[in-house]
């Protein structure tokens, strides 16, 4: 494949359509004034100026990229990406000492990061940031085939799903880390589908429902090629190549780690999901969500429907693809998930909706097209587009608005500049060459006192269990501590997910890890009411374990610390 080829934007004409006439041609201004606006913002066709405008527009985006990176950690799911690293580079192995959902690529990254020297928290918010902004880059790119140009719907919406979250988070998800290679499939697999597969089956070793969408994609494209035997044949073996390296991939996975990788990945996520699941009707997110959620919903389904009527087997197999990930969402239909999907599913409609309004440069058009107003049908057009153009001017407007925003939000005239680091130091908690950003003053307070307890307290070869001290109600796990304390874990299980930790099977598997425990750290936080099966109490097997065998040795607002009695160890 040539390097310009995997750059093409998926929305791109055939080659022999597009001659481009003289820049001051009369077809050539013709055809730009009957391309409908919002496909020109689309694509960025439009004055160079704007072009330089919308960069200056990515530039504040970026503003709140970066400031994001010195918002707080969130104590589970950003506290796994610093431990889980951390204690790969100290050689442990995941699944077997780790306890974890996704497939290693992310953690074997950072893990690596860490070796080199970089700073934990520093090498993981630079590594999110810079894969979010090469993502934003590779869908511009996409849409308007230029480096230089700038698309005014593609660009802020992209970046608005990315770096804008309830919490601004910019941990490195392994969602997100996976983005630009789902992105790089998916255009690929128009022309090329064994480099689409190889990119699909990168992907799936950041999350296995990649792969999976690429093995959609592909296999969907060659069912409609069906009548071309060589597309046919070069599609449907592009699939099951990446079907076939997949499972391989599993199951080295499944060996290597003495088949605990089966239960992590595949069985234990299906008791996770009722107790994590939120109705979609309300949303638990509020009213000003839904827009998004809809898009989410019923986008992709109506460009599978277009691409049917259309008989364009690219743009079914891709939105078939885009429809595998919004499974994701249905998981837990809280914000986060929301845009997580979003940042793949809407600039994808984008890229689907330009190819569908697309019209070939330097394409002579007929009488009947040049006077639209003459017929009722080209009357029809007309108002259609003038709509278009207005949402999209109304879209762009309201995006660039948001923007401004959000700058404001990280700078310092923000109301909420004290849950930045930038503008409170004390919010970062230190030890030895760990850190972690708290959310606010008095957390820091009763964290730095669980550090400093355990600092003096405590032997190098002992081994330390946080959980939250709703033990029957494990919602999530403040999982960022284990990694400022430094100690080693007394068990595998560092997260707190509902129907695993509260069962009696893996409780008594903790108690057995706890026999070598010295030290546990029992958070005060852990649980909030959901309309979910979360809410309906676990085992108390563990938390009468830890009432009986250790005795409480501190207490503040935050954090209760156990130390085990001598007749256990």
């Amino acid at each position: 494949m040539q390097i310009a080829d995997a750059f093409k934007p998926a929305c791109a004409p055939p080659e022999s359509a597009r001659i481009p006439p003289a820049p001051d041609s009369a077809s050539a201004i013709t055809s730009r004034a009957v391309q409908p606006l919002i496909l020109r913002l689309t694509i960025g066709q439009v004055a160079p100026a704007m072009n330089r405008l919308g960069w200056v527009l990515f530039g504040v985006m970026l503003v709140i990229g970066f400031g994001q990176c010195f918002m707080q950690v969130t104590p589970q799911d950003e506290g796994e990406l610093l431990v889980y690293p951390w204690l790969i580079a100290h050689g442990s192995m995941p699944y077997r000492d780790i306890w974890m959902m996704y497939p290693p690529s992310t953690y074997l990254i950072l893990a690596a990061l860490f070796k080199a020297g970089i700073p934990g928290l520093v090498a993981e918010r630079a590594f999110s940031l810079a894969i979010r902004v090469l993502y934003v880059l590779l869908v511009n790119r996409t849409l308007t085939g230029r480096w230089s140009r700038f698309s005014w719907l593609g660009v802020p919406i992209t970046s608005s799903l990315l770096f804008y979250e309830v919490n601004a988070d910019m941990r490195a998800y392994p969602w997100t880390v996976g983005l630009p290679l789902v992105l790089l499939g998916l255009v690929s697999a128009r022309k090329h589908p064994y480099p689409s597969a190889a990119l699909f089956f990168c992907a799936g070793t950041f999350r296995y429902e990649f792969a999976l969408a690429g093995c959609v994609a592909l296999a969907a494209q060659a069912a409609l090629h069906l009548p071309d035997r060589q597309r046919f044949r070069r599609e449907s073996e592009a699939a099951a190549t990446l079907a076939l390296g997949t499972i391989a991939f599993c199951l080295t996975l499944i060996v290597v780690s003495g088949g605990d990788a089966l239960h992590q990945t595949i069985f234990e996520p299906l008791l996770i999901s009722p107790g994590r699941r939120l109705p979609l009707l309300p949303p638990h997110f509020g009213w000003w969500g839904l827009p998004l959620e809809l898009a989410v919903l019923a986008g992709p389904p109506a460009m599978v429907v277009a691409g049917l009527v259309l008989r364009r087997p690219y743009l079914v197999g891709t939105n078939l693809a885009a429809l595998v990930l919004v499974q994701h969402f249905l998981q837990r239909a809280d914000w986060i998930y929301l845009l997580c999907v979003g940042a793949i599913v809407v600039p994808w409609m984008l890229v689907s909706l330009a190819d569908l309004l697309r019209r070939p440069e330097g394409v002579r058009l007929s009488p009947s097209i040049l006077g639209p107003e003459r017929t009722l049908h080209g009357m029809g057009a007309m108002v259609v587009r003038g709509v278009l153009g207005y949402i999209a001017i109304a879209i762009a407007g309201w995006y660039l608005l948001l923007a401004l925003v959000l700058a404001v939000y990280v700078s310092p005239l923000s109301p909420l500049a004290s849950a930045s680091v930038l503008h409170d130091p004390s919010l970062l908690v230190q030890s030895g060459g760990n850190a972690i950003i708290v959310r606010d003053l008095s957390e820091a307070v009763d964290v730095r006192a669980v550090v400093h307890y355990i600092q003096v307290h405590r032997r190098p070869d002992q081994r330390v269990f946080v959980a939250p001290r709703a033990l029957r109600y494990a919602i999530w796990n403040d999982t960022a501590l284990y990694y400022v304390l430094g100690l080693r874990p007394a068990s595998k299980y560092l997260e707190m997910n509902p129907g695993v930790e509260t069962r009696v099977s893996v409780q008594r598997e903790i108690i057995r890890d706890l026999h070598s425990c010295t030290w546990i750290v029992l958070s005060r936080a852990g649980y909030w009411y959901e309309p979910n099966t979360s809410h309906v109490p676990g085992s108390p097997l563990l938390q009468r374990f830890i009432r009986g065998h250790y005795r409480r040795v501190f207490n503040d607002s935050s954090y209760q610390i156990f130390k085990v009695q001598t007749s256990l160890v």
